[in-house]
């Protein structure tokens, strides 16, 4: 009972926090000027169970600034930025079926994040920790529909069998779930079942 208090106590913090900054402000801003501290507190916004929180978030448009973040030269605010992403695109997962698209594909598209996801994920100076999050993130977004590059298809795919076998719990748990979702389309399902995989239950 004191840790559901808390987390909803922690939740009123959040949304006094989202409603009461722009986030489409940051546009405007210089990446270099963005801090450690301005973007984990964005990030501490996104990491709730709250769905409504997140769902609030990305009514204010933070896509197009967070993308911007993973030119940022300090790797600790590009780490927070694909995480707060990946936070906040769960969201959409979270309140839609699972047979439909992602909710938020269209406005990811629209500024080009499919793109910059990918690159980020191809990066060489990066963490695994990245890297990972931004697999799961082009794994959520084409839920339920083809991922329409080869390249991206199977760098990804290859990507989310690989963290099952892992040591980390939560990374095998989020995987499962992210194949799950793509193997939906058969297109990609023909991908995941490559060399005779079988898809967890």
């Amino acid at each position: 009972c004191v840790l559901i208090g808390l987390n909803e106590i922690q939740d009123e913090y959040r949304l006094l926090y989202v409603q009461n900054h722009v986030f489409s402000k940051s546009k405007a801003t210089t990446v270099q000027k963005i801090t450690k501290s301005h973007i984990l507190a964005f990030y501490i916004s996104t990491y709730t169970n709250n769905n409504g929180i997140k769902l609030l978030i990305i009514s204010k448009n933070p896509f197009q600034a967070l993308f911007r973040l993973f030119d940022h030269p300090n790797i600790f605010v590009v780490n927070r930025a694909i995480i707060s992403i990946y936070n906040i695109l769960n969201a959409g997962s979270n309140t839609t079926s699972l047979s439909e698209k992602h909710p938020h594909f269209a406005t990811i598209q629209e500024c080009d994040g499919i793109n910059q996801l990918f690159n980020l994920f191809k990066r060489n100076d990066i963490t695994k920790y990245t890297k990972d999050r931004s697999a799961l993130c082009i794994g959520n977004l084409f839920r339920a529909q083809q991922i329409p590059s080869n390249e991206m298809k199977t760098e990804i795919i290859a990507h989310l069998k690989a963290l099952l076998n892992g040591f980390d719990d939560w990374g095998k748990n989020a995987a499962i779930l992210t194949i799950k979702d793509l193997a939906q389309n058969v297109v990609n399902r023909a991908e995941i079942e490559k060399d005779g995989f079988i898809i967890p239950d």
